[in-house]
C-alpha cells in the first residue's frame, strides 16, 4: 500500500504543468468558459488534450489505490479509536473526539433530522473556572407549554384558586421559571457551572422568545423521543468539542416539566455518581419510597404498583428528569447493549410504554438506579390528569412526603435499588 502512495507522489511530482500550458491555452485547456484556476485541474486537462492515455490510466490507478488505503486505514483504526469510549482519556481533545467517533456509529437516518449551523435558534459562551464542573442541562423535546404562563395552560382549569396563587407566589409561572428556581440555582450554590441547552422542534419558540439563561438552543425534526435525544446529544457533544470543554454531569429534562422542588447535588455519597438518578413511573416490592420518588400516583400509597407483576423488586422508570455522571449518561444513549434483557426474575411490564423501552435499556446496558426524590409534574401531555391527582394531598402546596405502603411484599431497601440492575457492580 506505501509502496502504491509512493509511486503516486512520484507520478504527480514528474507531472509538467508548464508543458501543458503551452500545448493550450487555460479555455482550450478545460474546453469550456467554466474555467476554475488550480494546478490539479489544468495538469488534467492538458494531458488529455495531449493523448496521455497511459498517464490517465496510472492517475486513475493512483486514485483507487489512494481510495482503498483510505478506506483500509479507516476500517483498521476507527475499532480502535472507538474501545474504551467511556474511560477516562488522557486529554480532552482525544476524550471529545472518542465521544464523535462513537456517536458516528448510531448516526443513519437520525443525521438527516440535524439542523445546519444556520438554524442555530441562538448561542453565547460561559466563562467556566477550571475548578468547577459544567454540567450539561439537555432540555429535549416539543416546546408546548414551556415558555406559556400556567395560567393559559389547561393545568389552570385543573387547579383550585389557592393552588394557583400558591404557584405564583412562588414565581412559578411557567415551566420554565421552575427550571431556573429548581435546576439552575440549586446546581450553581453547589459550585457546578450548569450550561441551559435547549433542543426543540423547528418553528416553536422565535429567537427573540428565548431567556438570557439559553446558553445554546437548536431546532430539529424528530418523531421519537430517542430520536430527540440522541439529536440533541450530538449537538451537545459537538459544542464540547468546539469550545473544548467538558461536562462532567447532564441533566436531560422535558421543556413543560414543572419542578416543584430542587434537583439534589449529585456528588453526594448517598446519591452517588455511580448511578442513573431518575423517578419511577411505577415500583413493586420496594421499601423507603415516598410520592416524590413517583412521576404519577401523587396521593396514592402503592408505588402505582399496578402496571407491574411479579414477586420480585423492580421499578419502571419515568421519562421526564434524569441526572447522571457523564459516563453513565453516555452509555445510555451511545454505547451498545449486553446482550441481555431484564433480569429474569423482574416484574413483568402488562402496559408498553416509552418508560418501559426507557427501563429496558437502562438494564440492558448495566446502569443502575438511584430513585430521585424531587416534586414535578408535566404541563403538556395530553389528556393528562397529573394536575388533578396531585392537587388532592398537598403535593403542589409543599406538604409532607407520602410514604409508600402499599408496595408489595419481600420488599428490597430504597438504597439498595442500585444492586437490582445485573452487571452493574465488578
Amino acid at each position: 500500500m506505501q509502496q502504491g502512495q509512493q509511486m503516486c507522489a512520484a507520478m504527480l511530482r514528474r507531472m509538467d504543468l508548464e508543458a501543458a500550458l503551452k500545448a493550450k491555452t487555460p479555455s482550450a485547456l478545460t474546453g469550456s468558459a467554466s474555467y476554475i484556476p488550480g494546478v490539479a485541474h489544468m495538469k488534467f486537462h492538458a494531458l488529455a488534450n495531449r493523448g496521455a492515455l497511459p498517464l490517465m490510466v496510472l492517475l486513475r490507478r493512483c486514485a483507487l489505490v489512494s481510495f482503498v488505503g483510505m478506506l483500509t486505514t479507516g476500517l483498521f483504526f476507527l475499532p480502535q479509536l472507538q474501545k474504551d469510549v467511556l474511560s477516562s482519556a488522557p486529554t480532552l481533545t482525544t476524550k471529545s473526539f472518542r465521544m464523535f467517533l462513537s456517536a458516528m456509529q448510531h448516526m443513519t437516518d437520525d443525521y438527516k433530522l440535524e439542523v445546519e449551523a444556520d438554524h442555530n435558534l441562538a448561542t453565547h459562551h460561559t466563562e467556566l473556572n477550571s475548578t468547577r464542573d459544567l454540567v450539561a442541562i439537555m432540555v429535549v423535546g416539543q416546546s408546548r407549554r414551556m415558555l406559556e404562563d400556567i395560567e393559559r395552560t389547561r393545568l389552570a382549569f385543573e387547579l383550585s384558586p389557592r393552588i394557583r396563587q400558591h404557584l405564583r407566589s412562588r414565581n412559578l409561572s411557567t415551566s420554565f421559571k421552575s427550571h431556573v428556581l429548581h435546576v439552575l440555582e440549586p446546581l450553581r450554590r453547589a459550585g457546578f457551572v450548569p450550561e441551559y441547552l435547549l433542543c426543540i422542534e423547528m418553528g416553536t419558540i422565535k429567537k427573540s422568545q428565548l431567556p438570557s439563561e439559553v446558553v445554546q438552543a437548536w431546532t430539529f425534526r424528530a418523531d421519537s423521543q430517542v430520536k430527540r435525544i440522541t439529536t440533541c446529544l450530538r449537538r451537545v457533544l459537538e459544542r464540547e468539542w468546539k469550545k473544548n470543554i467538558t461536562y462532567s454531569f447532564f441533566v436531560r429534562l422535558r421543556p413543560d416539566f414543572l419542578l416543584l422542588s430542587d434537583l439534589p447535588d449529585p456528588r453526594e455519597p448517598r446519591q452517588g455518581p455511580g448511578c442513573m438518578l431518575t423517578r419511577l413511573r411505577s415500583a413493586v416490592n420496594i421499601r423507603g419510597l415516598t410520592n416524590e420518588h413517583l412521576s404519577f400516583c401523587y396521593c396514592q400509597k402503592h408505588c402505582c404498583s399496578e402496571v407491574l407483576r411479579g414477586d420480585a423488586p423492580g421499578y419502571i422508570v419515568d421519562d421526564m428528569l434524569a441526572l447522571s455522571a457523564r459516563n453513565l449518561f453516555l452509555r445510555l444513549w451511545l454505547g451498545n447493549t449486553t446482550g441481555e434483557g431484564p433480569p429474569k426474575l423482574w416484574p413483568r411490564f402488562i402496559t408498553p410504554m416509552a418508560e418501559t423501552d426507557f427501563t429496558t435499556s437502562l438494564l440492558q446496558k448495566g446502569i443502575p438506579v438511584c430513585p430521585l426524590a424531587v416534586r414535578g409534574l408535566p404541563l403538556g401531555s395530553f389528556g393528562s390528569v397529573h394536575a388533578t391527582e396531585a392537587s388532592r394531598c398537598g403535593y403542589l402546596e409543599d406538604g409532607p412526603a407520602l410514604v409508600q405502603t402499599a408496595c408489595g411484599q419481600n420488599l428490597t431497601p430504597v438504597e439498595d435499588v442500585p444492586l437490582l440492575t445485573p452487571h452493574a457492580l465488578p
